[in-house]
């Protein structure tokens, strides 16, 4: 038994909207990241986070999301390799409400593409005529 959430059954569901519930730290924003950036990696889709107050999504606050822990990122390098075989490690950066990927090198970090937005529900209004690419995963973390 898993010690912690994953999404897999709520994906066997097909449904297009899916909800999880369940205790803090239990892991469900780690799968919903995981599982975005091996659809970032396999078909360059991209995900959008979305919290409900503008001090839920600092920039500070959001370099943490996608660099979380080491464990989280010795998993996003792995799938990440697949798709840029140059790079052995990577960083996210998260700018402006995008998560910006660089592949890192000895000699300094190279920017490669962004991965994914956040934004925070309360300030919504600001980005209401924006164009977010091939956007087809958004996860409400509460």
């Amino acid at each position: 038994m898993n010690d912690f959430y994953t999404w897999d059954e709520l994906d066997r569901t097909g449904a297009n909207y899916r909800i999880a519930i369940g205790e803090r730290s239990a892991g469900k924003t780690h799968d919903f990241l995981i599982k975005a950036i091996k659809r970032y990696a396999y078909y360059g889709e991209l995900f959008f986070l979305l919290r409900r107050e503008h001090e839920e999504v600092t920039t500070t606050i959001a370099n943490t999301w996608l660099n979380m822990s080491d464990a989280f990122i010795e998993q996003r390098d792995k799938i990440l390799h697949e798709k840029f075989t140059a790079y052995d490690h990577f960083h996210v950066v998260a700018k402006t409400g995008q998560f910006i990927l660089y592949g890192l090198t000895e000699e300094k970090p190279v920017r490669l593409d962004i991965i994914g937005y956040y934004w925070a529900l309360s300030t919504a209004h600001k980005i209401k005529s924006s164009g977010f690419g091939t956007v087809t995963s958004l996860f409400y973390d509460e």
